[in-house]
This record gives structure tokens, C-alpha cells and sequence, in this order.
């Protein structure tokens, strides 16, 4: 829940002790006039001993709303800018990895492709199998990556280099080059992550995909 939501709710729940108190305060005086039926004298001191307890708790309660005003103001001011500054930083990158579970290094991983276009399966986000994509140039990496889990029920879908597309071998299933479903029963394409390489190791990185829309789609992931 956003830090803003919880201080109007919390204000809101003190305002109400603070009514409930007061409201006590008034039944306890009529209680104990209605059970005592004291004289007009005792009554008349009571009713000024009343205007005064009524005074402090108005003082008071004066005291204590400007206290949650100030304080909800203040984290309306910090956390929100302290949350969208987090939410503006980058993800923290995933490296992928063999088999074995060995970092893999982007120049040694394309050097031992088959070029251009080529689709091999490593272990990305959350260890997904993830298919890192050669791009045309044969010397470098695509953007993105494909989540290899059939969108249907989680297989893994294979890519066929003759037919230039993913062929889930439990459905049926089919992918193009670019994760667009071709045929059914998949409902979605698949899911995209970030690539990067780590300029100091050479290390492929890994995020997840952030942005409001699917290039492919034009439209909002449906992972997010």
C-alpha cells in the first residue's frame, strides 16, 4: 500500500478515537447525574467542572490533530519521493548462466553460436530457461530475451532453426522468431527480458521488462 494511503487511514482512525473519546467523556457526565441525582448546587459546580474537562480535552485534541496534520504532510513529502526515486533506479540484473550455473560471458557466448539469429537456451530470471538472441550483425546480442516457457501450461518450448520458430512439443504450440504466438492453445507470446553486458566483465545481465507496453504488441505485457 502506498506510504500516503496508510497516513489518511491512520489519520482517519485517530480522528475517530479522538470523537469516541470525547463522546465518552459526555456520556460519563450524563451517567453520573441521571445515578446520583445530586442537587442543583452540586449539579451547577459539576457543569463547571465539565466546561473545564471539555476545555482541556478540546485543547488537546486541538494539539493532537495539528501533530497527525504535520506528521502526515511530512511522510506525504519524504516517502513518496523516497518510493518513486527506488521505483527510477534500475532493477537488479540477473547474470545469465550454463548449465553448470557459470556466469556466461557475452563475447566467448557469441563467438560460439551458429551467427546471425541464433536462439540458445541459458538460465535467466529466477534461473527461467531464456533464450539470448544473436542479432543480425553475428558479433553481438540482441536487446531482449525470451522467456522459453510455453505460455500455455510452462513447457519448454524448442527452437526449430529450419522452420524459423518455437514448437512446444507438449500442445502443440507455436512461436515466430520475435515469441508472437502462430498457433494455439498458447494465449500470450512469450515473455521478454532485458540483456545487457557488464562493460567491466563482459558478463550478460538479465532484467525483467519494465516498460509499460510490448514493442511486439504495442500493448501492456501481460506479465506485469
Amino acid at each position: 500500500m502506498h506510504p500516503f494511503t496508510i497516513s489518511l487511514l491512520l489519520l482517519l482512525h485517530l480522528l475517530v478515537l479522538c470523537v469516541g473519546s470525547h463522546a465518552a467523556v459526555e456520556t460519563s457526565f450524563t451517567a453520573f447525574r441521571k445515578k446520583t441525582g445530586r442537587s442543583t448546587l452540586f449539579l451547577s459546580a459539576t457543569s463547571g467542572q465539565r466546561e473545564n474537562v471539555d476545555a482541556m480535552i478540546s485543547h488537546d485534541r486541538r494539539d493532537l490533530l495539528n501533530a497527525i496534520m504535520t506528521a502526515s504532510i511530512i511522510n506525504y513529502i519524504v516517502h513518496p519521493v523516497s518510493a518513486v526515486a527506488a521505483e527510477e533506479k534500475s532493477p537488479k540484473p540477473t547474470f545469465a548462466k550454463d548449465i553448470y550455473g557459470t556466469d556466461l560471458a557475452a563475447d566467448r557466448f557469441v563467438k560460439a553460436r551458429s551467427g546471425p539469429g541464433d536462439r540458445s537456451l541459458v538460465m535467466g530470471l529466477k534461473g527461467d530457461p531464456t533464450y539470448l538472441i544473436v542479432d543480425d550483425s553475428g558479433v553481438s546480442l540482441e536487446a531482449f530475451a525470451l522467456n522459453a516457457e510455453c505460455t500455455h501450461l510452462g513447457c519448454v518450448v524448442p527452437w526449430d532453426a529450419f522452420q524459423k520458430k518455437f514448437i512446444c512439443p507438449c500442445h502443440g504450440s507455436q512461436y515466430d522468431a520475435s515469441g508472437m504466438v502462430l498457433r494455439g492453445p498458447a494465449p500470450d507470446p512469450l515473455a521478454l527480458a532485458h540483456v545487457d553486458v557488464d562493460p567491466d566483465t563482459d558478463r550478460i545481465s538479465l532484467t525483467k521488462w519494465h516498460e509499460p507496453t510490448d514493442f511486439r504488441t504495442g500493448v501492456k505485457p501481460w506479465w506485469i
